[in-house]
């Protein structure tokens, strides 16, 4: 709407189109008053249409849209159920889908009523409350969740070439760079393309949410599908994309990031990106009473990094643990296979259920136990990131769904209305699960051969075909629009 008023300015400015010049008065010609309300016209046209479609919703003539925002919000987790797709699901998810072995199994009792909706929200449907439960935001895990260790690429890190390319690599499989212990994982091309459409068709924020440290992180990213905030360190900071800087070199000096093509890439999956860290976020980390500024600065030794987090880091140190902190900033792992032979399995074991400190938290990720301040963590740092995309409801129980797999997610999926698991790493997770099977659906299908990347496909079309149809109508109407301003412009 702001841009067809502007649009209403535009001929009058266009040299090319005013006849006449040199006796343009304050009021126009005829020709600039025409072309004037001729785009007025258009905006007017426009108009009534988005109000007939969304307003009064299409097929469903008096029904106004907040009514009907309401019902669908009611029973807005829909699953596939069975071989056949939800009749919701639009042209473009369709498309992405339609090669995909049948999600979930009809009559499924992981996670999932008969008719393949989520427990959680089954006694929800027909509920015609005015309280917003739309998903506004979808938080996912990395490792195990959107990226995966096969044997092969374990294998593979010895034909490195040092860019993450490999000769294992393909089109439809991309390898990621080493990590810093030397794990290398694969994403899926069909991963990063559900992940685009999530953002761009169903209008809501992706989050990419890991235990992985900073410099793990940025080495990935040009890896990762395109997300709205990124979250290492367990939680611990924070990042948000930072578009256009190829045109504004003089204003940007962080990082560039440059997309590594794909199978169904686009040019605009390709452009460059930055990032900027949430500094508001990172004060609050870095107070002495959590993680403190030290973190940040590889150079300091960690016996002079002040903080409660590298206190209890030198505690465990001097029991003989050996502490993983290199390039991590706001929290450290101890890793089983970095201990001395002093560190049995049964001392490394009794470490992973040691009660930290008041104001440190811990958690297992990836068989390493990973400590942290309690301010930060998964779950908090979600929290904090709901509250500013969806800060109409601000909180993850009602806008929030979430993809993981292992024991430091746990938290951050039973806060979230649901979560969908591609694979359970972890006893934790598993027990979780059977506690609570309504909150949970796991797509990981052995029999079926749906694991590790396809079963990552599976959880995000699964979320693909939950979202409101009123969303997808959103974009649609928004995308004739802006073809239809287009051609006229053009004209």
């Amino acid at each position: 709407v702001h841009l067809l008023f502007q649009a209403s300015t535009w001929w009058p400015a266009m040299d090319g189109h005013i006849p006449n010049k040199s006796t343009r008065s304050s009021t126009g010609t005829g020709s600039q008053r025409g072309a004037s309300y001729f785009f007025r016209l258009v905006l007017v046209l426009l108009l009534s249409r988005a109000q007939s479609s969304l307003f009064f919703g299409t097929g469903r003539p008096h029904q106004g849209y907040l009514q009907q925002r309401r019902l669908e919000d009611s029973t807005c987790i829909r699953i596939r159920g069975g071989g056949e797709g939800s009749s919701s699901a639009s042209a473009t998810t369709r498309s992405l889908i339609s090669d995909m072995t049948p999600t979930i199994a009809e009559g499924s009792t992981t996670g999932s009523t008969a008719t393949g909706q989520p427990e959680a929200s089954a006694s929800h449907a027909g509920n015609n409350s005015d309280d917003d439960n739309t998903t506004r935001v979808v938080f996912s895990d990395v490792d195990g969740t959107l990226v995966h260790y096969p044997d092969h690429a374990a294998r593979s890190g010895n034909n490195d070439d040092g860019d993450g390319s490999s000769s294992l690599s393909s089109p439809s499989m991309i390898q990621l760079p080493p990590s810093s212990t030397g794990m290398r994982g694969v994403i899926s091309s069909k991963t990063i393309r559900l992940a685009q459409t999530l953002r761009s068709e169903g209008c809501v924020k992706l989050v990419l949410v890991s235990g992985m440290r900073g410099t793990t992180l940025l080495k990935r990213l040009p890896y990762l599908p395109r997300a709205d905030a990124y979250a290492c360190d367990s939680g611990g900071r924070i990042f948000y994309p930072v578009d256009d800087v190829v045109s504004r070199e003089n204003e940007y000096d962080g990082p560039i990031i440059k997309p590594v093509a794909f199978e169904g890439a686009s040019d605009r999956d390709l452009v460059p990106f930055g990032i900027r860290e949430d500094l508001e976020w990172k004060s609050m980390i870095t107070r002495t009473d959590a993680a403190g500024i030290h973190g940040f600065d590889d150079d300091v030794e960690i016996s002079k990094k002040r903080g409660l987090l590298w206190d209890f880091a030198r505690t465990l140190m001097s029991d003989g643990f050996v502490v993983d902190y290199k390039g991590y900033s706001t929290c450290f792992r101890v890793n089983r296979r970095q201990q001395s032979d002093d560190i049995d399995d049964a001392r490394f074991a009794s470490l992973l259920t040691l009660d930290p400190p008041d104001g440190i938290s811990a958690s297992i990720n990836l068989g390493c136990a990973d400590f942290y301040p309690s301010k930060s963590g998964k779950k908090n740092c979600c929290q904090y990131l709901v509250q500013k995309f969806a800060p109409h409801t601000g909180t993850l129980s009602k806008s929030a769904v979430c993809i993981c797999d292992d024991d430091n997610d746990l938290e951050m999926a039973l806060a979230a209305k649901h979560a969908f698991i591609p694979s359970v790493t972890s006893d934790s997770m598993a027990k979780a699960i059977a506690t609570n099977p309504g909150k949970f659906t796991v797509t990981e299908d052995n029999a079926s051969s749906i694991i590790e990347t396809a079963a990552t496909e599976v959880a995000l079309s699964s979320i693909l075909e939950m979202l409101p149809e009123s969303s997808k109508q959103i974009v649609q109407v928004v995308n004739e629009y802006v073809a239809m301003l287009t051609m006229y412009v053009r004209k």
